[in-house]
């Protein structure tokens, strides 16, 4: 048993779940943790503390959400919460809150100059830009005169987006109280369109300009994976079967099918990459931000390409 395994274990066990919704969140918690770990190596938080803190902010959520049916239903929505999270954002911004150097640096390294590229665009000069960021770095830090700011995010969606609404609100507050402006000036409706409508804005440009190219490359990577890779996406996304479920048409543990998923899609969303930076010569970001706003849309695309296929025979022998 790994360090992890042990130390979601410990914590499941004192919490007061349903026995099978502890059984689901062990394979999911594992699997997760582990994979944030493997994202942020430096980052030397307790991993029994960041665990708490998952399933603490999993259970706020349900708690939140339209009561389950029976016990099976709740351990399937639990299962489902925790696999949604951005854990790797949420194991850095733990990280933060905790004090880790290495932890404040990487948001520091790859977050704030994102954020300063968005207050230039809306008219912000250096000197506001770097006003902006400087209370950003206050608010973030555990030592300030009020509780951390990453305090209230809780990996339901990515750390840079959710500090960048914050940020483009708090300009857009302080442009309008003060009057003043910068060398440029700025563009209040602009900035205010920023803060409102951008995921809007962003979901319309990809439709339009990468709708096509997605599903070629999806098309062509759905092909190079194994056919038990296939089926096991197929399944879930399509057939709209559970890791158990999968897990007993291989007579395999759901811990093994759950495996099988998880590294089914991550080979996927990487060969659609591959095949997105080939056809369009976009950037890494570029891409990464492309897949990040196509993940959300991924059932639909794998259920209309799939649905007239039929599924081969699940392999026995392959495991």
């Amino acid at each position: 048993m790994t360090s992890v395994e042990r130390a979601v274990q410990f914590v499941l066990q004192r919490q007061r779940l349903p026995e099978e919704t502890r059984a689901r969140l062990q394979v999911v918690l594992t699997t997760l943790v582990t994979r944030a770990q493997r994202a942020h190596p430096t980052i030397t938080t307790d991993i029994v503390d960041f665990v708490e803190h998952v399933v603490k902010v999993v259970v706020e959520r349900l708690d939140t959400l339209e009561p389950a049916v029976d016990a099976e239903a709740y351990a399937e929505q639990a299962a489902g919460e925790t696999a949604r999270l951005a854990i790797d954002d949420l194991y850095l911004a733990y990280g933060c809150l905790q004090g880790d150097v290495s932890a404040l640096r990487e948001l520091d390294r790859a977050v704030m100059p994102q954020l300063a590229r968005e207050l230039g665009r809306v008219g912000l000069d250096a000197s506001d830009v770097d006003d902006c960021l400087q209370s950003v770095r206050t608010d973030i830090a555990v030592s300030g005169p009020r509780p951390s700011l990453l305090l209230r995010y809780s990996g339901r969606g990515r750390l840079a987006r959710w500090l960048r609404v914050t940020v483009l609100r708090r300009a857009l507050r302080s442009a309008r109280a003060s009057g003043r402006r910068g060398q440029r000036q700025i563009d209040e409706e602009r900035l205010a369109g920023a803060v409102t409508s951008r995921g809007d804005a962003e979901l319309t440009f990809l439709k339009t300009t990468y709708r096509e190219p997605f599903r070629r490359a999806f098309r062509a990577a759905l092909l190079e994976l194994t056919p038990r890779q296939q089926n096991v996406i197929r399944y879930y996304f399509a057939n709209g079967l559970t890791a158990a479920q999968i897990g007993r048409i291989y007579s395999v543990h759901e811990s093994t099918a759950y495996r099988w998923l998880v590294r089914a899609q991550e080979q996927l969303l990487a060969l659609i990459k591959a095949r997105l930076q080939r056809e369009l010569r976009i950037s890494d970001s570029e891409c990464e931000s492309v897949i990040r706003l196509v993940k959300s849309d991924l059932r639909g695309t794998i259920v209309s390409f799939m649905q007239a296929a039929p599924a081969e025979e699940p392999d026995q022998g392959s495991r």
